[in-house]
């Protein structure tokens, strides 16, 4: 075989050779391609899948919600409906209430003018008393019996000690009425800001005049506790002793009763010996307390029996006022003016 034939030959092989090789490299890089491509479509199905799930889920969920908010207006027409009833139910139970209304003032109407007690005010006569002897159950009467409203018997409490225990006043703040307290011992006075807030406290001495500096003792037993010479309460009292002394403003009855707007309905009267003075400082051709309630006898852990200051008496009967009771400690005096305006009757006494 020539040269010329064997190159020939050859030639055409690798051409063979080399056509043969590129295709299988076609066919592997095609075949690649298709797994590509089944991977691909793979995928694809896959979250068309997840979002044919996800669609369904979806659409339960809009489902239960459609129900839930169906079943939600049923249960809010429902509850207007219920609303609606009880208005109308409402409007018929006022308008019986309103009938009712008059014929209680009607039937209260009449009772008044027969001259009988209505029966909420028969129940304050079985109420309990806070004060040392029943004070505050007497006042009471007296107002009620005057046709004064317990809620306006304003007062005047000097020496108020205990916000209640013992206290003239705290019935009538239970009832709404408020006024002024007036106690020189610190301790009591924050006592009673804290139980009485209505009330205005004023930590001071009561004495003649405002203004004035007093030295003020106070005792181991509050209601002892008093200004000046304690030495007779001292030695009437042996197991007392005097727990510190404090140097306090006094201020006068006619100024607290110029800020209270006037003469109270009650004036409450506890200055341990100095009641006399007190009542002598008092401008009654200005102010007349309603009722006054004084402190008659001295402290004493026997039973003072048949025994009250004939000075007091007297003074209180020369300015106007009758002796309305005695409770064995204090004396309730009513003021003669007042009982005679409201009633029309003179009041001998």
């Amino acid at each position: 075989m020539s040269d010329i034939v064997k190159k020939g030959f050859f030639r055409r092989c690798l051409y063979r050779a080399t056509g043969a090789y590129l295709l299988e490299q076609h066919i592997q890089m095609l075949e690649q391609q298709v797994k590509t491509q089944q991977m691909q479509l793979a995928q694809m199905e896959k979250e068309r899948e997840e979002r044919e799930a996800q669609d369904a889920q979806q659409q339960q969920f809009n489902t239960a919600s459609q129900e839930r908010l169906d079943h939600l207006e049923l249960h809010a027409a429902a509850q207007d409906e219920h609303r609606n009833n009880i208005d109308a139910q409402l409007q018929q139970t006022a308008g019986q209430t309103n009938d009712l209304q008059r014929r209680m003032e009607w039937a209260e109407d009449g009772m008044r003018e027969a001259g009988l007690l209505l029966p909420s005010e028969l129940q304050l006569f079985n109420k309990k008393s806070y004060s040392q002897a029943g004070e505050d159950a007497i006042l009471m009467y007296i107002f009620v019996m005057l046709g004064v409203p317990l809620s306006q018997c304003n007062y005047l409490d000097l020496g108020a000690n205990h916000p209640c225990d013992m206290s003239n006043t705290w019935f009538f703040y239970q009832q709404g009425a408020t006024g002024i307290l007036v106690d020189a011992n610190p301790k009591l006075a924050e006592e009673l800001r804290r139980a009485r807030p209505k009330d205005q406290v004023i930590n001071a001495c009561v004495g003649p005049v405002s203004g004035e500096t007093l030295d003020f003792h106070v005792l181991s037993a509050d209601g002892l506790s008093a200004p000046g010479d304690v030495s007779e309460v001292l030695r009437a009292n042996p197991a007392v002793r005097v727990l510190e002394t404090i140097p306090m403003q006094t201020v006068a009855v006619n100024d607290l009763m110029e800020q209270l707007g006037g003469a109270p309905k009650i004036l409450n009267l506890d200055i341990e010996g100095m009641e006399m003075e007190i009542l002598r400082s008092i401008d009654f051709a200005k102010y007349r307390p309603t009722t006054m309630i004084i402190e008659m006898i001295p402290y004493s852990k026997q039973l003072v029996a048949g025994k009250k200051n004939p000075e007091i008496l007297r003074f209180m009967q020369e300015k106007g006022y009758v002796e309305y009771a005695f409770t064995g400690i204090n004396s309730i005096f009513l003021d003669k003016q007042f009982y005679e305006k409201i009633t029309g009757v003179s009041l001998e006494g």
